[in-house]
């Protein structure tokens, strides 16, 4: 694999910068990018349905995940796993770059897989940064050949093997074992499927409680043991991904705000941009213009 400078410089002044460039592209099936450059931004605590992967371009970030913190440097991997709570922050007052790549879980499966029958379940990251500079040097400059659109071939290929390193080198088969977590979270099932069903609507403590059998106190904790957050920040959470889905639709965002149970769409905009640090509509004009 080449070894190549991947460092990026700041493109604007530290007190005004926040460049976003979002877009879904035209390789290995329409994997979702970004390529971000934060000062201030802060993400709240959320999670993918699909893998989030990529790689610090410049400075560093801090970010919780699977339990505690973590510093992710430039020249470092970030590895997210499906499901998997966590947020972001600058970990310096001069803010951070990176290149990220969200692979759904089948796609991601596909490579691990590479054409044969493999036992078990998704591959899981061990680690969630890790210090690899040629694969980090690697993802970067397949991601930057992506985004300039000048040779889908390259970058389609540069992509492709990389991640089909990575996972050889710092994932694992994600075996049969239940953990006591998952188990909780089938017990909690009726729950979220209430939650998905009434999405919109005005939920309760004691209706999703009663949908699994539970005393409001005992379903609290639980619910926060099983999945990471309280059952608020979960149906904020799904609601943002839902309206997701509708933007990715062609829905507008005042259609998606409200079906998707938000107030109004201030509200929703900004839940949004803590979540995926763009706004509705870059989000949406991203995903039906190809970079």
């Amino acid at each position: 694999m080449e070894n190549i400078d991947f460092l990026e410089r700041p493109t604007s002044s530290p007190q005004t910068r926040r460049a976003v460039h979002y877009w879904r592209a035209d390789v290995l099936g329409g994997v979702e990018m970004l390529a971000a450059d934060f000062t201030h931004h802060r993400f709240t605590r959320h999670w993918h349905a699909g893998y989030a992967l990529g790689v610090v371009t410049r400075s560093a970030e801090r970010f919780y995940c699977r339990g505690s913190h973590h510093l992710a440097a430039a020249g470092q991997l970030i590895a997210v796993n499906p499901g998997e709570i966590h947020d972001g922050e600058p970990a310096h007052d001069r803010g951070w770059s990176y290149r990220m790549l969200y692979p759904t879980e089948r796609l991601v499966r596909e490579i691990w897989a590479d054409g044969e029958e493999v036992a078990g379940g998704a591959p899981r990251f061990c680690q969630s940064v890790i210090a690899d500079a040629e694969l980090a040097a690697g993802l970067a400059s397949a991601h930057r050949t992506i985004e300039q659109a000048r040779d889908r071939l390259a970058g389609e290929t540069r992509l492709l093997l990389v991640l089909r390193a990575l996972l050889a080198r710092h994932a694992r088969a994600d075996g049969p074992q239940r953990t006591l977590a998952e188990a909780d979270r089938r017990r909690l099932r009726p729950a979220l499927d209430l939650i998905e069903a009434e999405i919109a609507g005005d939920l309760s403590l004691a209706a999703l409680a009663d949908a699994v059998g539970l005393g409001r106190f005992h379903f609290l904790r639980l619910f926060k043991a099983a999945l990471g957050c309280p059952p608020h920040h979960y149906v904020v959470q799904r609601r943002v991904a839902r309206a997701k889905a509708l933007l990715e639709r062609g829905r507008s965002a005042m259609e998606a705000a409200l079906e998707a149970g938000f107030f109004d769409q201030s509200h929703f905009a900004n839940v949004f941009r803590q979540t995926y640090g763009m706004t509705p509509r870059a989000y949406q004009r991203g995903n039906w213009l190809r970079a």
